[in-house]
């Protein structure tokens, strides 16, 4: 379901994205090209503040979302997911947050109200809320990383076989999306 949200703001999806039949996208969202949005995302730039303003969520070009993600704004607090990112099944990506470039987001973690630097990856079952992980760096499975900014600046630098990995999921969910929407036309 692709709806306007109460502000009558409607989401801008570049054509070249695939868009699963079970996703929910509402409102103030722009998705760039060659993005995979999978089965059961719920994508919503809905909530108003009190001055009936709202958020955005913005996704870049060869991004993939993966089943189950939700992306939800916060009055007229951002998201902004940089290209190329991955955000891994069942993950909760809450405004306000920045993700750059590159990045992959792993199962089941939840990002809120932060900053996440490009080519980061971002282990499974994370909790990252209130800090900023620089650019190039792990973040390791299971860690709860909750408005401890000295934690987040002793993690590790990302090694090569992490990004080997995050480029083939990218690579690889782009192939799906061209699939798709080959099977679509």
């Amino acid at each position: 379901m692709i709806r306007e949200n109460i502000n009558g703001h409607y989401p801008q999806i570049d054509h070249t994205a695939y868009i699963d039949p079970t996703a929910v996208i509402v409102g103030n969202v722009h998705i760039g090209r060659r993005v995979y949005i999978g089965p059961n995302v719920v994508i919503r730039a809905d909530e108003l503040t009190d001055m009936y303003t709202v958020g955005s969520i913005t996704i870049g070009d060869d991004c993939n979302i993966q089943d189950g993600v939700i992306i939800h704004t916060l009055g007229d607090a951002c998201v902004a997911i940089g290209p190329r990112t991955s955000l891994g099944h069942g993950c909760v990506i809450h405004a306000p947050c920045n993700i750059g470039a590159h990045c992959f987001i792993g199962y089941r973690s939840v990002i809120s109200n932060a900053d996440i630097g490009d080519w980061c990856y971002v282990g499974i079952s994370v909790v990252a809320e209130g800090i900023k992980v620089d650019e190039r760096r792990v973040v390791p499975t299971g860690a709860i990383l909750s408005y401890q900014q000295q934690n987040a600046d002793l993690l590790p630098a990302i090694d090569k076989q992490r990004c080997d990995y995050m480029e083939r999921v990218i690579e690889s969910n782009i192939k799906l999306t061209n699939g798709y929407n080959a099977i679509n036309c």
